[in-house]
Parts: structure tokens; C-alpha cells; sequence
């Protein structure tokens, strides 16, 4: 677990703001083609604290929902 004030805090936060929002706009940030984007998902807020089941539900719910938006 990171400890608050790491190098990974800013991640971190900026994670806690994006799932605040709407799954639509949440989904398009997922696919969002920029460099901030591009870094926070190397930085997932759910690796270490999810079992790998669980990362891969939620990875197919977003492949599904975002077909149905799509």
C-alpha cells in the first residue's frame, strides 16, 4: 500500500476525482488518448488492492458498458 504523500499520491488523487464522476464520462476517460490519461492508467487504483478476479470483472463490465455507450 502507498503511503499518502509518495510518489504515487498525486495518482492517487487524481483517480479519487475521476470515479466520482458519471460511468459515461469515466468511460471515456479510460479511452482517452492523452498523455495524462495514458500515465494514470499505467498507475491503476485497483492493482494491489483487488485479487486479479476481481480487476477482470470490473475490466469486462467496462468492456460491456462501453459498448452499450458506444
Amino acid at each position: 500500500m502507498v503511503q499518502r504523500g509518495g510518489r504515487s499520491q498525486p495518482y492517487w488523487d487524481a483517480w479519487r476525482e475521476i470515479l466520482k464522476r458519471p460511468l459515461p464520462e469515466i468511460l471515456d476517460l479510460l479511452a482517452e488518448e492523452s498523455e495524462r490519461m495514458t500515465a494514470l492508467r499505467q498507475a491503476t487504483p485497483f492493482a494491489g488492492m483487488l485479487e486479479p478476479a476481481q480487476r477482470w470483472a470490473i475490466y469486462q463490465r467496462f468492456n460491456l458498458e462501453r459498448a452499450a455507450h458506444g
